[in-house]
């Protein structure tokens, strides 16, 4: 079953609809880490649920570019 979840960045206000499969979600809630539970989510998708920030804010927080250890934050699988 699938599920909508629209959370909202706390530092600019918008708001983002991701669509979940209900039980990877429980996973989540249930300690498994995001990644793993909803490995079909955006580095941008689990960011703004893990800490309520969206991509744009978090880059501007952090910037932007290569992750030395996990290489580029904007890569879609």
């Amino acid at each position: 079953m699938m599920g909508l979840l629209k959370p909202t960045c706390q530092q600019c206000g918008t708001t983002v609809h991701i669509s979940v499969l209900q039980p990877d979600f429980e996973k989540w809630q249930g300690g498994e880490l995001i990644q793993d539970a909803m490995p079909y989510l955006s580095p941008d998708e689990r960011e703004i649920l893990i800490s309520g920030t969206c991509g744009p804010c978090f880059d501007r927080m952090f910037g932007e570019g290569e992750d030395e250890e996990y290489g580029d934050d904007d890569l879609t699988l």
